[in-house]
């Protein structure tokens, strides 16, 4: 497995920590990344287009600040390339950032 970042040590979110990523096999990414855990994570990928989308649990209003493990395994378009975007929903705004290029 080769690692093609290196891992952001902190990240100006109140909704996302420490994300990196390192090549599988094929066309395949892991993505590792922390997310508050009183959140949930839904990832849509599609050809080698990723939305990680964060959202506070049902009865929540702010994110905590403990934060909990996320690995996904993703995987790029015919061209090797993948896109991943982070869409943060809190209870009045959406954050669509960061948004990171990969070609393996």
């Amino acid at each position: 497995m080769d690692l093609l970042t290196t891992k952001i040590k902190s990240m100006p979110y109140t909704m996302l920590r420490n994300f990196d990523y390192r090549k599988e096999t094929g066309n395949q990414v892991t993505s590792t990344f922390q997310i508050p855990d009183n959140c949930e994570q839904k990832t849509v990928c599609n050809n080698g287009e990723a939305t990680i989308t964060i959202t506070l649990l049902e009865g929540e209003k702010n994110p905590s600040t403990t934060f909990q493990d996320i690995e996904e395994t993703l995987t790029a378009n015919t061209s090797n390339v993948l896109k991943i975007t982070f869409e943060q929903v809190d209870l009045t705004t959406t954050t669509r950032k960061p948004k990171i290029g990969i070609e393996l």
